[in-house]
């Protein structure tokens, strides 16, 4: 996305990577197998501590090759938050900045968020009492990016609603259960890690059970596969329990011009409009009801919104004007 900007970029990561900018490889694939990686989803279980042997691996490297390339005032980049704090220690020279902040585990003087609700979250919960937490001047905040032409739009609906993620019970699966049981003539379609289907039962990794004659479970699915399951559902039902950070599935399913029922909590206070783009729902009773309005939303109007304001092109905008803005350090400063 950057690369698109004339942005110099060097791109610091394992072997096994497409980026269009200049890769140095910092670990092996075969470094990442000695330690128990060999395969994408074993990431899932990654302790996400930076003394395990394979995050040590990882930085000596990666500190031995920055150092061959850094100059003062660089930026370098993380998206692992505090488990990358031995390269930003290394480096003091450099504007240290966490890229995309959905996590809690942050340290870096310069923040980038995902969402303002997320921002507030961390900084409250940073200093235990919320009415004592101060804003910082080079926090901002910068929504996750899509590529328009990964989600395909369908003028036909197909008479499903949709589920998309995690098969565990803060994602708000019981939630679509208890709306299909109200629903009985649509189907409700799971699709996401961690379940398994057995009649008319889904069973869950995490202990939850899912039962109901109108109940699919899809299992893990691919780009295409989502692609054509939500520009063809009826709206994708996002209910999590949690404050989510941003939860890019809905914005996927906006992306093909798909409504969304969600909870009113975390990003999804900013995300979408309120009866334009989809409902937050608080009862169940609000979700059955958004359910069947959210078949009247104009779906040509939701493509274009989540493709204005979250393609890769717009939001590349908003990363070159912050990285702009730090590099104003180099010249003087806040004040200057």
């Amino acid at each position: 996305m950057l690369i698109n900007e004339n942005m110099e970029i060097t791109v610091y990561a394992g072997e096994d990577n497409e980026t269009p900018a200049e890769l140095v490889t910092c670990i092996t694939r075969g470094q990442q197998r000695s330690y128990g990686f060999s395969d994408p989803s074993d990431y899932w279980y990654m302790t996400w501590d930076n003394t395990e042997p394979i995050w040590k691996t990882f930085h000596r490297n990666c500190i031995h090759e920055l150092s061959q390339r850094v100059h003062d005032g660089d930026i370098i980049g993380t998206f692992s938050g505090i488990c990358d704090k031995p390269i930003a220690d290394a480096f003091p020279q450099c504007r240290f900045v966490e890229l995309g902040i959905g996590y809690t585990g942050v340290f870096a003087p310069f923040r980038i968020f995902e969402s303002y609700a997320w921002m507030h979250t961390v900084l409250g919960a940073q200093i235990g009492d919320a009415y004592k937490a101060d804003g910082k001047f080079y926090d901002t905040v910068i929504p996750n990016y899509f590529e328009p032409d990964d989600f395909p739009y369908s003028e036909k609906q197909d008479n499903y609603y949709l589920f998309v993620g995690r098969m565990i019970y803060r994602k708000g699966i019981t939630v679509v259960a208890d709306i299909a049981k109200r629903i009985p003539e649509a189907r409700f379609i799971f699709a996401g890690q961690g379940a398994r289907q057995n009649g008319d039962t889904i069973t869950c990794e995490d202990g939850t059970i899912l039962q109901g004659g109108n109940l699919e479970y899809a299992g893990v699915i691919d780009a295409e596969q989502r692609g054509k399951l939500m520009s063809r559902a009826l709206a994708l039902i996002c209910p999590t329990l949690y404050i989510g950070p941003f939860e890019g599935v809905h914005v996927e399913a906006m992306m093909c011009g798909t409504p969304v029922l969600a909870t009113p909590f975390g990003a999804f206070v900013e995300t979408f409009t309120h009866g334009v783009h989809g409902y937050r729902c608080r009862t169940i009773r609000e979700f059955v009801e958004a359910a069947k309005m959210a078949v009247a939303l104009d779906r040509p109007k939701i493509r274009s919104y989540a493709q204005l304001r979250y393609s890769c092109d717009f939001v590349a905008n908003q990363y070159v004007e912050y990285f702009n803005l730090l590099d104003g350090l180099n010249r003087g400063g806040f004040y200057e």
